[in-house]
This record gives structure tokens, sequence and C-alpha cells, in this order.
């Protein structure tokens, strides 16, 4: 049996937003093939909209607390995106 490989891989909003739309792309412009590639492009595509939903969410609450004085807050919301 072959262990499966496992990639990690660190991008900034801009990153994740492009990689986002260019998996879309994909989709929307499917030419055929084999249906794993497309299933995937349907898993990744999940998968980047949740990270994006995530820093989103992370990156509104910071500035939330920061605009209302939460400036301890807004280090401990910093470190929480950061370790994802």
């Amino acid at each position: 049996m072959r262990e499966e490989i496992v990639a990690s891989f660190h991008l900034d909003l801009r990153a994740l937003k492009l990689e986002f739309k260019t998996t879309c792309d994909a989709l929307r412009n499917w030419s055929g093939g084999p249906a794993e590639e497309q299933e995937f492009l349907e898993y990744k595509k999940q998968e980047l909209f949740r990270a994006l939903a995530e820093q989103t969410y992370l990156n509104e609450l910071a500035w939330y607390y920061y605009l209302n004085g939460g400036y301890r807050f807004i280090d401990k919301v910093l470190t929480m995106a950061s370790d994802n």
C-alpha cells in the first residue's frame, strides 16, 4: 500500500482568492476527462471557500475589536489566524 503524500501551503489572502478563482474557472470551463479530477476540483473549491470564509470572519472580528478598543483581543485573534 502506498503512503499518501500530504503537502501544506501558506497563502496570503490575495493568493487564496486567486486560487479560488482559478479553481472556479477550471470547473466552469471543464472540457471533460477523468471524473476524479472534476471531483477533486469540487472538493478543492469547497475547501478554499471554507478557508476564505474563515479568514474573512477572523479579519472582520479583529477589526471590530480593534475599532472598539479590544487591543489585547486582536493579538489573540491574529495569532489564531496565523496558526491555521
